[in-house]
């Protein structure tokens, strides 16, 4: 490999999302937007997506699209990322997604847009259905293109233990921010107990857990309860450790496969 599983690169190497499975795991290549932790849960940039739609609260609107198109022209304008313009090829690998009628494809592609301006947007294939003019619509980046650290307060939310972001994938060391990585999406990995985990390898049966705001381990007997319901699942716990005298945290993710 040019680029190994340990190693981190200031130039990308492979294509974003590309997967490489080796033994029993599965990595994602990823680019990291800030510093990452080791073996905890890295977030999915929940800020960076576009929209275009039809309201008082959104400025774009797209055009009629006929079924089978790959080219949209696509407003950038709503109030999600309204003052942002897109970069060319920010979009590679993400997903175009429209609500009234619903579908998703695969973004192939696309060129730099200005706010108020249209951006050309190649889908990898032709829209499944037509779209009549001022349909809402999305368009979201590749899901490990802008990877960052905590899901919490990193969002600009102000309770730590809301989860504003979803866990892409589990970086097995230390990367420093711009950075090209490997992150873990499937097989075995050594977590780390989070502020609730109570019960990490403790409680014979109960061996599933969350991703707590930090990417941590939540656990706890009875399956979840208020306050960590709602989290990410992110796998099963491998062995049952030592009971009360203490727990394991050799773990399986369960992420993409």
């Amino acid at each position: 490999m040019k680029q190994g599983i340990y190693e981190q690169s200031e130039r990308q190497i492979y294509p974003i999302g590309m997967r490489y499975a080796v033994d029993d795991r599965v990595f994602r290549y990823c680019y990291a937007k800030e510093a990452l932790d080791a073996q905890l849960g890295a977030f999915m940039n929940k800020l960076q997506y576009f929209e275009a739609a039809l309201g008082a609260n959104y400025a774009g609107t797209i055009a009629a699209h006929d079924i089978g198109a790959k080219l949209i022209n696509f407003p950038q304008g709503g109030d999600h990322n309204a003052v942002l313009s897109i970069e060319a090829h920010e979009l590679a690998g993400g997903w175009f997604c429209a609500g009234t009628p619903p579908f998703s494809v695969r973004i192939k592609d696309n060129k730099a847009g200005g706010v108020g301006e249209l951006t050309a947007i190649t889908l990898a294939h032709g829209m499944p259905i037509a779209i009549p003019a001022n349909t809402r619509c999305y368009a979201y980046p590749n899901l490990y293109a802008n990877v960052v650290n905590h899901g919490g307060l990193t969002f600009g939310d102000g309770d730590a233990s809301h989860v504003l972001g979803t866990v892409v994938c589990v970086p097995e060391m230390a990367i420093t921010a711009e950075r090209y990585f490997w992150g873990l999406t499937w097989g075995i990995f050594y977590g780390q107990c989070g502020h609730w985990a109570n019960l990490i390898g403790q409680k014979e049966n109960v061996r599933s857990w969350c991703f707590d705001y930090n990417g941590a381990m939540v656990c706890r007997e009875g399956g979840f309860v208020i306050g960590d319901g709602e989290f990410q699942r992110g796998g099963y716990i491998m062995m049952d450790g030592n009971g009360a005298n203490g727990g394991d945290q050799l773990c399986f993710l369960q992420l993409a496969p």
